[in-house]
């Protein structure tokens, strides 16, 4: 059966084209029946009078405003409808860390505490994850996770946790030396060893002079400058600045004292080295305190007291 063609009628047995929708008149509103039930006495106008105050018409008059008023409580009366109950972020000002915060010391905290979601490597494929028991954990492991943050919004999340992504806060379970440890730890998991081991390079070659061995604004040419050189050292200097921060210090440099190396440095060697200004100097010097006994142990008694300053505080 084409389209335009009536079914075949049982008293017309030749089969009636329709018009085509456009073409000649319009077709006529054919107006759809009253029920058998609308007429005299029952309530509607229609072709025996004017009934109003049936049950029947009252029925549709309540029909219609339970309806209008259902139409307006679904849309909250015109307002946008709410699509979210997460409470929005808690406002949080890390305080600076007491003292530079220990790699190692986050390593372990690590390990024993955040593989289970974020694997061993931080790559995300803890036990938890792989069991489906958490989805969409931190990947520590992509530069792009920690490019343009700071460790203390690392250090935030350690604290408060992150319960729509059934993190649990460690405010309590931790001390606050043990969180920034550990803040710092996984800040940097994206280093490679190769890039820290050319940033080592990188760094003697062209900071040392001023910076020093160790970082501290102590080398052979400070004394020489108008003002003092900075402390890569301090630990408030180290969590506030995030890594392209660092890279642009050195590729732009900072008044005076500190050239700009854009031309002098390639931007492989200008990642090299900032992330060496972080995490290697502190690997350095770890590794020239455990050649030198005294050192190891005040580092040891340092840190024992700094614990238990962080506990008197909670």
């Amino acid at each position: 059966m084409k389209l335009g063609q009536n079914r075949l009628a049982p008293s017309d047995p030749t089969p009636q084209p329709l018009p085509e929708f456009g073409e000649g008149r319009q077709p006529e509103r054919v107006a759809a029946p009253l029920p058998a039930c609308v007429g005299e006495g029952s309530g509607v106008r229609g072709r025996s009078g004017d009934h109003t105050g049936s049950p029947l018409h009252l029925s549709y008059v309540l029909i219609m405003a339970l309806t209008l008023f259902l139409a307006a409580c679904g849309g909250l009366g015109g307002e946008p409808r709410i699509v979210a109950t997460v409470l929005p972020p808690t406002p949080f000002e890390a305080p600076p860390p007491q003292a530079a915060p220990d790699l190692v010391n986050g390593a372990a905290i690590y390990q024993q505490n955040c593989k289970w979601c974020h694997g061993v490597s931080g790559a995300g494929d803890g036990d938890m994850v792989t069991s489906g028991q958490v989805t969409n954990p931190g990947i520590f492991t992509d530069p792009a996770t920690a490019s343009d943050q700071r460790p203390t919004e690392w250090f935030g999340t350690i604290t408060l946790g992150r319960i729509d992504k059934l993190m649990p806060p460690w405010g309590d379970a931790l001390t606050e030396q043990q969180r920034w440890d550990v803040a710092l730890y996984t800040y940097t998991l994206h280093y490679e060893r190769a890039r820290l081991e050319r940033g080592a390079e990188v760094w003697a070659a062209n900071c040392v002079e001023c910076h020093g061995e160790s970082g501290r604004g102590d080398g052979p040419h400070a004394a020489e400058l108008t003002r003092p050189v900075g402390d890569l050292t301090d630990p408030a200097t180290m969590v506030t600045q995030n890594d392209q921060v660092y890279a642009t210090i050195i590729r732009e440099g900072v008044g005076e004292n500190m050239p700009a190396f854009q031309n002098e440095i390639s931007p492989e060697d200008i990642a090299a080295v900032a992330q060496y200004a972080r995490a290697g100097l502190e690997r350095s010097r770890r590794a020239r305190s455990a050649r030198d006994p005294a050192r190891r142990q005040h580092g040891r008694s340092s840190r024992a007291q700094r614990d238990r300053r962080s506990r008197r505080k909670r």
